[in-house]
């Protein structure tokens, strides 16, 4: 701390007012910016061809009658090799709102997920953690995405070759420091008054996956070995599934991805200005870094559609 700087300390109630006012600030800066790219690039696009049969697919589940869903899918499918096709699980619910999206998108795979309406953070890990969800993906090498994922470059069909991949865990502190004015007497005029809002996130994390990666919200799955770890080590407790696949993956292997490779493949709470993709990362990034990932996708998006066959 410097001589011109006073630490002051705020109440429980103040200290989260002022995280969900920073975390809402960035969500929509997040969502504007699929909207707007959406909008100007996406919205009358007409994706590749999907193989009719491939064993590459990018798989996500959405229940809900979600604005950002559109964009998402057409962006992942903007930036993936043309060997990959797509599956959708979605609720009965919102099913007429998916087959618009897709119905001019030839053999894109919907599957009904039965007697659910929405689903909460800890029912999405229980159905990823059911051999039956897997059962029903025909395709073996998969990219798990939601909507809150972004594609922001061509990613290699390369990265699919490995059993389990996500972005690694930040190991530090998340430090957030707001600083604000006094007219105390008792300060120097030059003084600010700063406070700090920190979290360490991923301590439990890291002691359980020791590859020190595997954020399942943007991934790389082999279906068939997440599938035997589903029927090996059957879970029905409250860990979100993308520990719990971490922790088994590469527990017998001595073939684990370096961890520049999942750094390279995406960004959740590690920055990583290489990453193909991110995860809701301007959940833990300053806005600086978040932008960063954002421009680049704005750059490689305007490539796409001003130079032919670019991506």
């Amino acid at each position: 701390m410097s001589e011109d700087q006073q630490q002051i300390h705020l109440t429980y109630q103040q200290t989260k007012q002022l995280a969900e006012g920073l975390e809402d600030y960035r969500t929509q800066y997040f969502e504007w910016h699929c909207q707007y790219a959406f909008e100007k690039y996406l919205k009358d696009w007409q994706p590749r061809s999907l193989p009719q049969d491939s064993s590459y697919a990018a798989v996500i589940v959405e229940t809900r009658c979600n604005p950002l869903l559109e964009f998402s899918i057409k962006n992942t499918l903007l930036f993936t090799p043309n060997e990959v096709g797509l599956q959708i699980f979605c609720s009965l619910q919102n099913l007429n709102f998916v087959e618009n999206i897709v119905k001019n998108i030839q053999y894109t795979k919907v599957e009904i997920l039965p007697d659910v309406e929405t689903l909460s953070k800890g029912d999405y890990s229980k159905l990823l953690k059911n051999p039956l969800f897997w059962q029903a993906i025909p395709a073996e090498k998969l990219l798990m995405f939601q909507y809150d994922t972004l594609l922001t470059e061509y990613l290699d069909l390369s990265f699919f070759e490995y059993p389990y991949l996500g972005s690694p865990w930040f190991k530090g502190e998340f430090i957030e420091t707001f600083y604000l004015n006094d007219d105390s007497e008792t300060l120097q005029s030059s003084q600010k008054l700063f406070f700090e809002i920190r979290r360490n996130l991923n301590k439990q994390l890291i002691d359980l996956c020791p590859t020190g990666f595997g954020n399942g919200g943007l991934s790389i799955r082999h279906k068939q070995v997440i599938l035997e770890i589903c029927q090996a080590y059957p879970d029905e407790t409250d860990i979100a599934e993308d520990v719990y696949f971490s922790y088994f993956v590469y527990q017998d292997s001595d073939k684990v991805p370096d961890l520049e490779i999942a750094r390279k493949f995406s960004t959740e709470t590690d920055f990583c200005e290489d990453s193909v993709g991110i995860h809701a990362s301007w959940k833990f990034l300053s806005s600086e870094k978040q932008a960063y990932f954002f421009e680049k996708h704005l750059k490689n998006l305007l490539v796409a559609f001003t130079l032919p066959n670019s991506v």
